[in-house]
């Protein structure tokens, strides 16, 4: 039979209507094929142009699926008659009709002993689906809508091959298939849509363990064209937007394009607002949206999009049962997002509620569940912000045992798991550094090569991995000192994987991390350059981030530690008071029951015992004295930040201590001079034993205490200050020759000093050595040539007092000494007067006065022919 008769569109009543129209009506409403064959040889005028030009205009305009495959037949089989008439065409066709339907009882009794059977007798039965479905298609070529209807099955049972056997040829084939397939008026039998749906996750899924990012561009095409091929009120529609909001979205994860954001947003929107009947549906679109949001906020930090992907992720938990496969996945998601608020705002309601909404996805998840890693994961970041707000040691390890929980389940080459190992790395590193578990520190960084290792390097967050092992390998060298260390650290800060051209989700992190890097590099070497960069870096921080931001008191303490550092090398009371200032507010906007805030107070009252240095206001002494009693008496788990309280309060109190006699210090107040110089002492002694012998900052406290017990040497003349004292600068200035010169060379004044006060002359000459060692490192570590006359200026004398202690001794040697630091230091002055003499040479040449130029350097030569015949004579 060739099918039920249909109506065509016209009405064959009408004047309007082609006389070949209602001979087609009357060819297509034949009860069987015999009728058909009989009617079409009676109507020679049908196997004409006209009579094909005729039917396809009918198909052209018939959207009813089997009124056009009835008229695709018709079609094919007027073209065989045209070619090889009537009775051969009406024959070939029976026999294909016999071979279509026999294939089609195949294809079925195949799908199912498939489903069915198990093991090797499956596998045959799917392999056969697959083969047979293959051939249905080649069968229906001449018949568009069945052939269409052939590809979409073929392509499914690819598919469910691929799940199965995992073979890539079937996926490429399942796609070739379902793209093929696409064409509109898209009429499939149901299920198209879905095919088109998992065909792009396979892709998805694909990219994640090959990382060929054509897998993510066939997905998004394959969607779009899937919405171009489907009626405009097909329920296809929604699935079909949510699809395409995923696929891009993933791309944008690896293309970091901001185009792709959007077009992610705007599709998943476009989904949700035009989903009727597919309820279902709905949460994972919610799900999409507020990811995606959250991304965009990340990249932009507009306030709106971190509340609407709350609440995308918020009403996406609020449709899904609470037995829901996907729920522990959506909370997950809703808690990151809040915990993204958290870091923004500071309220600590967020905190709570991600907490809460964890504690329930945990108890949800199934063990091996694709979703436990990603649960755990959130978890980890969750209990290590609680951590930082309180500072609770239980909170930290419960945020070691999450991590740990994450790596282990998350799948070696998923895409999720190199966050899971910068996130346990993370937690790790702050345990190390709050000196619970020192070996933390060690595995934290091994954890972040991991991680950088397993990113695809056309990833757009790659450079934010590389970030994170930059700043484990900075936290253990101020751990450990290892220079090797800062010096990746500071290679790595700088590195740009291509990303630096797209929009990054943490720039502002970046100028931060970047700006502590150089922070610490003028710490190691002194160079003046890096700090003047550390401060532009750190100012542009500040300037970024908003005046409500969690992160705003944090920056501004590190721009004021800089600002401070620039006045100690500079003088400039404006630097010292920005900092105070900085240091202010961090401390007005930080939360009251933030750890932060010891280091902060800590900071301002070094600040402001600088600037009382700095002006002689007898009152910022004592209120810089009280702020660092006051940091100290707060809960710190930290044994670093704990050392450098105690180091800065011991030398306000040495300060204080070293007020002239009968001056009162601040509020009108006398102190005594040698009680503030025990308590000092006692606070750099349990300084010194806070920090490890590798630590960088290790001299600095030696030397400190050896400082406190020369000015106790002065007041009292004790031997004992000398015998304790001596040998702790001279350690501080030997280790500080490693990893500080700054420290090297202010350790050795003081001890050169105090051996010429107890006239020593052979302590003052080795002292006075080391502090010119010091010196001509610090000189040849700056770029500028101000920055190294500023060095120069700081150890002006350090060679004359080296060469005279020298000679105080008059051995022959010692002579020669004395003769070999003079010419050091002449050779230094000499260098840079040489430079300035090129520079000013040039100038003049430039501006057009070479006479000039050439009398001065004739000049200069007869200047030095001189001088060598004084010297020979």
């Amino acid at each position: 039979m060739p099918g039920s008769p249909r109506e065509l569109p016209a009405d064959p009543m009408s004047s309007a209507v082609d006389p070949l129209v209602l001979v087609l009506a009357g060819w297509f409403n034949t009860s069987t094929w015999a009728e058909s064959e009989a009617f079409l040889a009676g109507h020679p005028e049908l196997p004409t142009d006209a009579g094909e030009k005729a039917l396809a205009e009918q198909m052209n305009a018939q959207t009813d699926r089997n009124a056009l495959v009835l008229m695709e037949e018709h079609a094919m089989l007027l073209r065989r008659v045209r070619k090889r008439g009537v009775e051969e065409a009406f024959q070939w066709w029976a026999a294909l009709r016999r071979q279509m339907t026999d294939t089609v009882a195949r294809a079925e009794a195949a799908q199912e002993r498939y489903a069915g059977g198990a093991g090797e007798v499956a596998a045959v039965a799917l392999d056969e689906s697959v083969e047979v479905r293959a051939q249905l298609r080649e069968l229906a070529a001449g018949v568009p809508t069945r052939r269409q209807s052939a590809l979409v099955d073929e392509a499914k049972a690819l598919v469910e091959r691929y799940r199965v056997a995992g073979r890539d040829e079937d996926l490429d084939a399942a796609l070739h298939r379902a793209g093929a397939a696409l064409r509109p008026p898209m009429t499939c039998p149901p299920g198209w849509a879905e095919l088109i749906v998992a065909v792009t996750v396979l892709l998805r899924q694909r990219y994640e363990r090959d990382r060929r990012a054509a897998d993510l561009d066939a997905a998004v095409d394959l969607v779009l064209n899937a919405l171009r091929a489907a009626a405009p009120d097909s329920t296809a529609v929604p699935m079909l937007l949510g699809a395409l909001g995923e696929a891009i979205r993933a791309r944008h994860s690896v293309s970091g394009q901001p185009q792709d954001l959007e077009l992610a947003i705007r599709s998943t929107r476009q989904g949700i607002d035009t989903l009727e009947q597919a309820l279902a549906r709905l949460p994972s679109l919610l799900d999409n949206l507020g990811g995606a949001l959250a991304e965009r906020y990340q990249v932009q930090g507009d306030d709106a999009d971190l509340d609407s992907s709350v609440s995308a992720f918020t009403d996406a938990v609020r449709h899904l049962p609470t037995d829901a496969s996907a729920r522990p996945g959506s909370l997950a998601n809703l808690a990151g997002v809040l915990l993204l608020r958290y870091d923004r705002r500071s309220t600590p309601a967020d905190l709570e509620r991600a907490t809460d909404l964890l504690t329930e996805a945990t108890a949800l998840v199934t063990s091996g569940s694709r979703l436990e890693a990603s649960v755990y994961g959130t978890l980890t970041n969750t209990w290590r912000r609680r951590y930082e707000r309180g500072a609770d040691p239980a909170d930290l390890d419960h945020a070691v045992d999450s991590g740990e929980h994450a790596v282990r389940v998350a799948g070696k080459g998923s895409t999720d798991r190199p966050s899971h190992l910068v996130a346990l790395g993370q937690v790790l590193q702050t345990r190390a550094e709050r000196g619970s578990v020192p070996d933390d520190i060690d595995r934290a960084v091994m954890l972040y090569r991991e991680a950088v290792a397993e990113t695809s390097p056309d990833f757009a967050r790659l450079r934010d991995r590389v970030n994170s092992l930059a700043i484990g390998l900075l936290a253990r060298y101020q751990l450990r000192g290892t220079e090797k260390d800062l010096d990746e650290a500071l290679e790595l800060l700088e590195y740009d994987s291509g990303a630096d051209a797209r929009a990054s989700v943490s720039v502002v992190g970046l100028l931060f991390n970047r700006g502590n890097g150089q922070w610490i590099r003028y710490r190691r070497t002194g160079d003046l350059a890096a700090l003047d960069r550390a401060v532009v870096l750190f100012t542009r921080v500040v300037e970024a981030t908003p005046a409500d931001s969690g992160d705003r008191a944090v920056c501004l303490n590190s721009l004021a530690v800089g600002l401070a550092e620039r006045y100690e090398r500079t003088g400039d009371e404006a630097a010292l008071r920005d900092c105070a200032g900085r240091l202010r507010e961090a401390l007005e906007i930080a939360p009251a029951d933030s750890p932060a805030r010891v280091s902060y107070a800590g900071n301002l009252g070094n600040a402001l015992r600088m600037l009382y240095r700095h002006t002689g206001e007898p009152d910022l002494l004592d209120e810089a004295i009280q702020l660092l009693e006051t940091a100290l008496s707060l809960p710190s788990e930290s044994a670093t930040l704990r050392a450098t309280l105690l180091n800065n309060l011991g030398s306000a109190l040495v300060r204080r201590s070293a007020m002239p006699d009968g001056e009162p210090a601040g509020h009108g107040v006398r102190y005594d001079a040698s009680a503030d110089l025990r308590a000092a002492e006692d606070h750099f002694r349990t300084a010194l034993s806070l920090v490890a012998e590798t630590s960088p900052d290790r001299p600095l406290h030696l030397a400190n205490l050896g400082r406190s017990l020369r000015r106790r040497h002065r007041l009292t003349g004790e031997d004992a200050c000398v015998e304790e004292g001596v040998p702790l600068l001279k350690e501080a200035c030997r280790l500080a020759l490693r990893t500080g010169p700054e420290t090297a060379l202010g350790a050795a004044q003081v001890w050169g000093r105090w051996a010429e006060a107890r006239e020593a002359s052979d302590e003052a000459a080795t002292a006075f050595g080391l502090g010119v060692t010091a010196a001509h490192q610090l000189f040849q570590a700056q770029v500028l040539r101000s920055h190294r006359w500023s060095w120069l200026r700081t150890a002006a004398d350090i060679h004359v007092r080296a060469a005279w202690n020298h000679l105080a001794r008059s051995t022959p040697q010692d002579r020669a000494a004395a003769v070999v630091v003079l010419e050091r230091g002449r050779a230094l002055l000499l260098s840079e007067a040489l430079e300035a003499r090129s520079t000013m040479v040039d100038r003049l040449t430039a501006a057009g006065h070479q006479d000039l130029a050439d009398r001065y350097r004739a000049a200069v030569a007869r200047l030095g022919e001189l001088t060598r015949g004084a010297l020979e004579e």
